[in-house]
């Protein structure tokens, strides 16, 4: 069985080079999309620790993990927030792992222009949340409007209530009598490491090579400005 992973930002192909560039965890559908290929049908296993990122990225992930043609299970080993929580939809099993967190929202953005502008804006917006809650929807067998509301309160969802509730359908580990591995380290801690040694990296480069750095870096910070979940 091939494992995938959602780890990180999930953002679009044409965003995904500063990730690599920055050496920082991400998911895309070009990244699941080569997974899946390489898989050729064989049952795939899509492992999901990601706080969400762009919308239209994780919808194209969700959809393109449906379409497979193989068996889809996706685990969240740690939280399946925002755009993730979508994605983790899409799997024939979705497991939790008993420490695990799954998080539904409405989705945001960045507006500026007339009336007609944020008009136009907030009925996107709208439109975004009535197709997320009817993957919500299929996945549960809840009502559409039920959803709405639940993704109105920024929900967060234990495993226990995730399977209650049809978002997940079992437990990792529920068969197993192994114990559970212990974390050693924060995400967080990992990422200042990460960073330092880019600084570092950035220190040694030529002025020209530097310029190309901090500019990588901008580009990075305007990524805010794209709808996310």
């Amino acid at each position: 069985m091939k494992a995938l992973k959602v780890n990180g930002d999930i953002v679009t192909d044409n965003e995904a080079w500063i990730y690599d560039y920055l050496g920082i965890d991400y998911a895309s559908p070009e990244l699941i999309r080569n997974g899946l290929g390489d898989a050729n049908g064989d049952p795939v296993t899509v492992e999901i620790n990601s706080g969400g990122g762009v919308v239209t990225a994780g919808t194209e992930i969700y959809t393109m993990l449906r379409k497979y043609s193989g068996k889809v299970t996706t685990q969240v080993v740690g939280m399946a927030a925002s755009a993730a929580s979508l994605i983790a939809m899409a799997g024939d099993v979705v497991e939790m792992s008993p420490a695990a967190t799954m998080m539904i929202h409405k989705a945001s953005t960045v507006a500026a222009g007339n009336i007609n502008d944020l008009e136009n804006a907030q009925n996107m917006l709208a439109a975004i949340d009535d197709s997320l809650a009817n993957a919500y929807a299929e996945k549960t067998g809840m009502d559409h409007d039920e959803i709405l509301g639940l993704m109105d309160s920024t929900y967060w969802i234990t495993p226990q209530e995730a399977i209650g509730k049809g978002f997940a359908d079992r437990m990792m580990f529920e068969d197993s009598k192994e114990p559970l591995p212990a974390v050693a380290s924060f995400g967080g801690i990992r990422n200042i490491e990460k960073l330092k040694q880019h600084l570092k990296k950035s220190i040694a480069l030529d002025k020209s090579e530097q310029l190309a750095f901090l500019n990588a870096q901008f580009n990075y910070l305007k990524l805010g400005g794209n709808t996310h979940d």
